[in-house]
């Protein structure tokens, strides 16, 4: 691993814990080098922050991509509880839970717009797949057109709100499960009534 590799490494994990109140020593102390040192590499903090945020929205998309061709030939009553399981089983480590929140949460300005325009392209393929899947179902004449939007939007709010409930739950690795599964038939008595829920 080369030591611009390792920097982002050491940037992700403290990026994590901290948010963008990460230091620049914190950084170089977990890497070995001194403090200086890191400018020979990246020219700001700001820039590492992003370059770790580009790293982990393209790994997510790929991750995504790789989620819905596989259940893309799944029967339909199997095909949204596996999407949403892998994402939440994705997200099973807090640090990469919290490395997400964070990005919300950075205070300055431009690089928050900058990370949050990278995670809004994210969404709105994560959408379009949702839309997708759910068109599919209207071969069971389910949902009507005009509900796919509301319902993708609705899917991936559940997600949202389940990965939040997980960091609440304070590493209680029952509590989250719990939590999770109930979340899940909520969703799949109140929208995906007519298909198969378990």
């Amino acid at each position: 691993m080369g030591k611009k590799e390792e920097i982002l490494e050491a940037a992700y994990k403290h990026f994590s814990k901290r948010g963008y109140n990460v230091s620049m020593a914190d950084i170089a102390k977990e890497v070995g080098i001194k403090t200086p040192s890191l400018y020979s590499h990246f020219i700001s903090k700001d820039e590492i922050v992003y370059l770790i945020v580009e790293k982990e929205v393209v790994k997510y998309n790929e991750f995504l991509n790789n989620v819905y061709n596989e259940s893309k030939h799944t029967a339909i009553d199997e095909k949204f509880k596996n999407i949403f399981f892998d994402i939440i089983k994705y997200f099973k480590d807090n640090d990469k839970l919290r490395f997400w929140r964070n990005i919300l949460l950075i205070d300055n300005d431009d690089l928050r717009k900058k990370c949050s325009e990278l995670v809004f392209n994210l969404e709105m393929f994560h959408m379009k797949k949702m839309e997708e899947a759910f068109e599919q179902s209207m071969l069971k004449n389910y949902p009507s057109e005009d509900e796919i939007e509301s319902n993708a939007l609705l899917f991936l709010a559940m997600i949202q709100g389940a990965l939040e409930g997980e960091l609440l739950c304070y590493g209680s690795t029952s509590k989250a499960e719990e939590f999770i599964a109930k979340t899940w038939k909520a969703y799949c008595n109140g929208v995906l009534n007519n298909m198969k829920c378990e």
